[in-house]
């Protein structure tokens, strides 16, 4: 299959390593000769979710790795594109998805969720890039009781809110290697247009986190928008 195959899948930017130019769409991986254009590899995997949009791989020596439509993460070897492990972080039935362009940081592997339209609530997470494990999983909504609940509706009623809280943080984090730290653009709110149904804050959506690497702790936040209800999310 060719980059024509699917005309209407977005294809993701461009990564440069060892000679070669990697490029994905929802369900495509290519390694291209970067002097020739020659094409190095190919791996497909089918996309059941809804999603067609994907910005790309992350690359550690001799691994690629990807995200999926139906949330997963994908583990290819560098040299002929062989799947060596492949990982669910979400569920596709909730209409999570890994959009964004894996981030390595040392032995993390760092994504983020995609599916504000879903109504879920968004989560960043680290996996060992050796087998998949789960290192740690940070919470754009915290559950009921942790930091940052009392920003949303309190009792059963708001429960249920949080359980649809959105804040999905779909683009590749910035690393700070001085400081340790990852900064992470989450999105709104949801539903994000009806603010009266979650009258508060609503941390940590809307805003931009520094989380520790290693660990997954939250070191900071600035809420850019608090009660967003416009869609003006941290994630551009």
């Amino acid at each position: 299959r060719d980059l024509h195959s699917f005309p209407t899948r977005r294809s993701s930017d461009l990564i440069a390593a060892n000679g070669a130019l990697y490029v994905t769409l929802a369900d495509n991986v290519w390694a291209i000769e970067a002097r020739t254009g020659s094409l190095i590899w190919h791996f497909y995997r089918p996309a059941p979710g809804n999603h067609a949009v994907n910005r790309g791989v992350g690359i550690s020596r001799d691994r690629v790795f990807w995200g999926t439509a139906d949330s997963h993460v994908v583990c290819l070897d560098i040299h002929n594109g062989k799947k060596l492990w492949d990982v669910a972080v979400g569920d596709v039935t909730f209409g999570e998805a890994i959009t964004m362009a894996p981030l390595v940081v040392r032995n993390h592997v760092i994504v983020g969720s995609s599916g504000d339209g879903a109504d879920v609530p968004g989560f960043a997470t680290a996996l060992d890039p050796s087998n998949g494990r789960v290192q740690w999983r940070w919470d754009a909504v915290p559950k009921p009781g942790q930091p940052g609940s009392e920003t949303w509706p309190s009792g059963r009623v708001g429960q249920d809110i949080m359980a649809h809280g959105g804040g999905n943080p779909p683009m590749t984090p910035t690393y700070d290697p001085i400081l340790n730290l990852l900064y992470i653009g989450t999105g709104s709110p949801r539903p994000t247009m009806a603010g009266n149904a979650r009258p508060g804050a609503n941390l940590y959506t809307s805003s931009i986190v520094a989380i520790n690497p290693d660990s997954g702790k939250m070191a900071w936040y600035f809420q850019a928008s608090p009660h967003d209800t416009h869609g003006w999310g941290a994630t551009d």
